[in-house]
């Protein structure tokens, strides 16, 4: 039933169970039958509280498919920035494409897709600022830099304001640019620059930082969700969890806290899972990865099949042996 521990014996769930087992003491004559029609009202009762629950999560699928969008827009753009990565002349560009930009391209996708304009406007130009550091050794070459250089620079400009980059870090970021196509319009790489406009090199083989869990939380319509989620938008494992919609769940959030709610979702794309107890005022969506994992390593399990009544037995054996002893 997913009511928490301290839950006050006047709530409706409880009342009712009272109801039921005080029914139970009274017409019970030994025969199966009035066991059967206890068990059948309890499961009554099981139903009616999930439905309740499944209704209430209604309200928090917008979120769930908010928190999807997200997650899609940032795998696509992973898909995209991590090959550009590898073509960054210098520590200081690639920082740019893996911060700044990446938070550009994700907002760009959210706003239009992939087909939208301002999409192909912050895809192109940062492929374009690559394309101004190769060397240019050639009258024509030069040309077509100092052709596109400035509009390249203004989409840049433009997206540094949008980031919320302070002053002096747009200034830092524009002097390499300066300093790498001013080498470029030379003919030299950033491997072959004079000492004095030497830049840290990328080291090669550089690994790619291991995906961190991540929390936080989506506010709407006074009700707020709280995610277990990747950055960077994480795909989804290829097997199926372990658990399904209509299960109760224990699971730790961030804080290590225990919770008990009942899996009443499951995204379309991401497959995260929503996870909702109004009674404990707790709602959460959890990428499908990070709750397997906490599946598997034992923070978290499915709770739906404990027996109470197996539980109450080995909490009442174990009290008579410590009396016996």
């Amino acid at each position: 039933l997913g009511m928490p521990v301290d839950v006050a014996a006047r709530h409706p769930v409880c009342t009712r169970l009272f109801e039921i087992a005080g029914q139970l003491r009274s017409e019970f004559h030994g025969n199966a039958e009035s066991l059967r029609t206890s068990l059948t009202q309890v499961d009554a009762l099981i139903s009616k509280r999930q439905e309740e629950i499944m209704a209430a999560a209604e309200a928090y699928l917008p979120m769930l498919h908010q928190l999807d969008r997200r997650g899609e827009a940032s795998q696509f753009v992973r898909q995209f920035v991590d090959p550009l990565l590898t073509r960054a002349p210098v520590v200081a560009v690639r920082d740019f494409i893996d911060g700044p930009w990446r938070r550009i391209l994700t907002r760009s996708y959210l706003q239009s897709g992939p087909e939208g304009g301002e999409w192909q406007a912050d895809s192109h130009a940062i492929v374009d600022l690559l394309w101004t550091f190769e060397p240019k050794p050639t009258l024509e070459d030069r040309k077509a830099l100092s052709a596109k250089l400035p509009s390249i620079l203004r989409r840049l400009k433009s997206g540094m304001e949008i980031a919320g980059l302070a002053p002096t870090a747009q200034e830092s970021f524009l002097d390499t640019f300066f300093t790498l196509q001013t080498n470029a319009l030379r003919g030299q790489t950033a491997a072959n620059t004079n000492p004095s406009e030497a830049l840290e090199q990328v080291p090669a083989g550089l690994p790619r930082k291991p995906a961190t869990p991540m929390a936080g939380e989506i506010e709407a319509g006074g009700r707020i969700l709280r995610t277990l989620d990747f950055a960077d938008g994480q795909p989804s494992s290829l097997r199926p969890l372990p658990c399904a919609r209509g299960d109760w769940l224990r699971i730790r959030d961030d804080l290590n806290t225990e919770h008990t709610a009942l899996f009443c979702a499951q995204s379309p794309h991401g497959q995260r899972a929503l996870l909702l107890n109004p009674d404990s005022r707790f709602a959460l969506a959890v990428h499908p990865v990070i709750l397997e994992r906490q599946l598997r390593d034992g923070s978290a399990r499915v709770c739906s099949e404990e027996s109470l009544f197996e539980t109450a037995a080995s909490q009442a054996l174990a009290l008579g042996q410590q009396r016996s002893a």
